[in-house]
């Protein structure tokens, strides 16, 4: 089953990272006089695959993705962390290089704390591993999830899932839920694991059905939530 955090209102499919579940701000507490500020721009490499030298990221703002690129030359994205994620540090446990390449989506900002400044930090206060390790517990069933979402081969069940996953909370006005692409609609189909054509042809369906409006090309407005719900019954 996909993840159900309580402090949302939507559940989560694993690719697209909700970090607002787990309390960062109590580790962000313990590390950020140690950390420092680094920017990356569009396209820039945070790491590469079998890369050695960990270090715990948190993003103040914009977004990373983790991806592998296969022997076809295919690019498989595993995840996409938002605004608010903390990742990375998976090497500074099990001592393994890491398994995949990380790239800015978009111009971002992060705090950076390498491996020889946490393992200080953990020492005074080992409170922070059982922190860490609730993150990374997290970031498992996440994994775990996306076994569900992806044992499907129906294209509209994975993007009605990933699009129940986005939807915001209904405008206090006049009750609009909106759902916002966080990466191109080719990325985004990459993502959830469908062709582009297949996600522009379930994209059509859905506007066909009267359950989205499609307000732009990485923006839409959700009109019937039970119908778009009744796909990944």
């Amino acid at each position: 089953m996909p993840l159900k955090c309580d402090s949302c209102s939507f559940t989560t499919p694993a690719l697209l990272v909700k970090d607002n579940c787990i309390n960062v701000s109590e580790i962000l507490k313990h590390i950020n006089d140690k950390s420092f500020d680094r920017s990356f721009s569009k396209g820039e490499h945070v790491w590469f695959k079998s890369d050695r030298n960990s270090k715990l990221i948190y993003i103040v703002s914009g977004k990373i993705k983790t991806y592998n690129i296969l022997p076809n030359g295919k690019e498989v994205v595993s995840f996409i962390f938002p605004q608010g994620s903390m990742f990375g540090f998976m090497p500074m446990i099990d001592e393994e290089p890491y398994p995949n390449s990380a790239i800015a989506v978009e111009k971002t900002e992060t705090k950076i704390i390498l491996k020889n400044e946490l393992m200080g930090i953990i020492k005074e206060n080992p409170e922070i591993t059982f922190l860490l390790m609730k993150l990374l517990s997290h970031r498992l069933r996440e994994t775990l999830s996306q076994i569900d979402i992806f044992s499907s081969n129906n294209s509209s069940y994975r993007v009605a899932m990933a699009f129940l996953s986005l939807r915001s909370k209904p405008d206090i006005k006049d009750g609009t839920i909106n759902i916002t692409l966080p990466v191109s609609s080719k990325e985004f189909s990459s993502l959830i694991g469908v062709t582009p054509e297949s996600f522009s042809r379930v994209i059509t369906q859905f506007i066909t059905q009267k359950i989205i409006t499609k307000v732009s090309a990485h923006s839409f407005i959700l009109n019937d939530f039970k119908k778009l719900k009744a796909l990944i019954s």
